[in-house]
């Protein structure tokens, strides 16, 4: 995104890595709002959120307050104008995340904390060289994810702010039927629907092609 002027961020969990017992989904939204506060307040930037995969859980709880229509009438002039979902996970109001929580058998799971393990390869990483693969492999860390009997309130979806939904149609991982089951419960017309011919990781396999899709007009 920076060749094409724009600064993005990534948010690191507290819930990955080690010294994480403690450590709650409500945590993640608070990462994330810190975030996104930091470009609204700190730099005056209005902001575009991005959430891949689960991270479409806790990022739908974090947009509450920070959307630019909120804020504005809160007497701010920055917020965020677009929530964008790519291949990512998403509920309607309340539903438990246990609804689309699973424990595929290319996941390790031990002690409440979870991380791919090599049969995960071509799945995750189905648009990708051998190489490329195991480095991206050797990146993951350990992710506390006992909390899946939670809820997502206040999700975005009754807000005016534009919402996109990537499809990675060439995605093992969450098949393209099943990024549709999830957009089919909150879809209205404040919704766009965009496509990219990749796996589960574009930002990964394919970076510039995603930054074309992400710079595309929505609406």
């Amino acid at each position: 995104m920076a060749a094409h002027g724009y600064e993005s961020t990534a948010v690191a969990f507290p819930t990955c890595g080690d010294n994480t017992e403690n450590t709650k989904q409500w945590d993640e939204v608070t990462a994330i709002q810190e975030a996104i506060s930091s470009q609204l307040d700190g730099k005056n930037l209005d902001v575009v959120l991005v959430l891949h995969s689960y991270g479409g859980w806790p990022g739908s709880r974090a947009v509450k307050g920070l959307d630019k229509e909120t804020r504005l009438k809160n007497g701010t002039s920055t917020g965020i104008i677009e929530v964008v979902f790519l291949a990512a996970f998403i509920l309607p109001d309340n539903a438990p995340m246990a609804q689309f929580s699973y424990l595929p058998p290319w996941l390790t799971i031990e002690n409440g904390r979870r991380i791919p393990n090599e049969s995960s390869i071509p799945l995750l990483f189905s648009d990708m060289e051998a190489a490329a693969q195991k480095h991206w492999l050797s990146k993951f860390e350990w992710h506390r994810n006992d909390f899946t009997a939670e809820t997502i309130p206040d999700a975005p979806w009754h807000l005016a702010v534009p919402k996109t939904y990537i499809i990675t149609t060439h995605d093992k991982t969450a098949t393209v039927e099943f990024q549709f089951q999830m957009v089919k419960g909150v879809i209205d017309n404040t919704w766009s629907i965009k496509s990219i011919k990749a796996g589960h990781e574009p930002f990964l396999s394919q970076p510039a092609n995603l930054a074309k899709v992400l710079l595309q007009s929505t609406f």
